[in-house]
This record gives structure tokens, sequence and C-alpha cells, in this order.
């Protein structure tokens, strides 16, 4: 005589994602400009440009806590003039690194979250010309941006989203 025995289980739901893999995984930020007093050349950003990009962190869906990571993994050729800050904290940055290493951008997605998606936002800005405290024009910082320009260097960064199943 044979006996058959079976059975079944429920998965939960492991998902994770950023925006970046919607079209592709690069910022450009002369495609984030918000404002600008100059006139500059398609794909360029430079002093009197401002703008800001988001990156969005996201678990909707997922039935699981989850931890993320956000982290700079490499930053070169930054213009001396340009800095970034986030929404909601005015903090001035000189680079990327900078932000990175003072804001924490980690965090957890509960299981039973139901927002599960956390969304930040950096402004960058390039001052046209760099006003000293007294008002008057900081000529050394505009001769920065000049050889800047001059070495004809893009500015690159890479950000790396990562989440992991909590325990």
């Amino acid at each position: 005589m044979a006996s058959k025995k079976g059975g079944y289980t429920s998965i939960a739901l492991w998902n994770f994602k950023d925006n970046m893999n919607k079209t592709s995984n690069s910022i450009s930020l002369a495609e984030t400009i918000t404002k600008t007093e100059c006139k500059v050349a398609d794909n360029c950003i430079a002093p009197g440009t401002e703008g800001k990009f988001d990156f969005i962190v996201n678990a909707k869906g997922s039935k699981v806590k989850i931890d993320y990571q956000v982290k700079l993994i490499k930053e070169e050729s930054t213009p001396s003039n340009l800095y970034f800050f986030i929404k909601g904290n005015e903090e001035k940055f000189s680079t990327l690194s900078e932000l990175f290493e003072k804001v924490n951008f980690s965090g957890s997605f509960d299981s039973n979250d139901n927002k599960k998606i956390k969304v930040y936002q950096i402004n960058w800005k390039w001052p046209f010309e760099t006003i000293n405290e007294d008002g008057s024009i900081n000529e050394n910082k505009d001769i920065e941006d000049t050889n800047f320009a001059k070495q004809q260097k893009d500015y690159i960064f890479e950000i790396e989203i990562s989440g992991k199943q909590s325990i």
C-alpha cells in the first residue's frame, strides 16, 4: 500500500530597486538644471547654473524587512566652486564626498511599512560670482572657475544603492 504526502508554503516577497534602474545608471547634472543665470552649451554646467536630482530607494511590495545603504563610490574633477546641499538643510558641502561623510543615507523598511519608498533630494549650485562676506566679488574664485574650464575636465561621480534582507 502506498501513501502520498505533499505540502506548500508561501514565500515572503523580496523587492528592492532604485530610481536609476528606470532608464539608466547615470545622472547628468546638466539634465537637472533648474535655474541658470547664463547661457550654457547643451549637456554642460557652468558658473551661474544650479539644479537638483533625486535618488529613490524603493522596497514597495516587499514582505520582509530591508536594510538599505546609499554611498558615494567615486567622485572625480569636482569644480572648486560647485557646492551641494540636501533639501531641508542648507549646509553647503564643497563635494559630494563631504556631503556623504556628514549625512546618513541609510535606513530600513519594516515588513509592515506601507510606503517603503525613501526619496533623497540633492541640490547643487555653481554660483556665477563668488561673493565675500563683505559683499565684494572674490576674483580668485572666478579665476579658479576659468582655470577649471580651460582644463576641460568632466565632473564624474557614482552612487551605489544597495539593499539586503534584514534579520
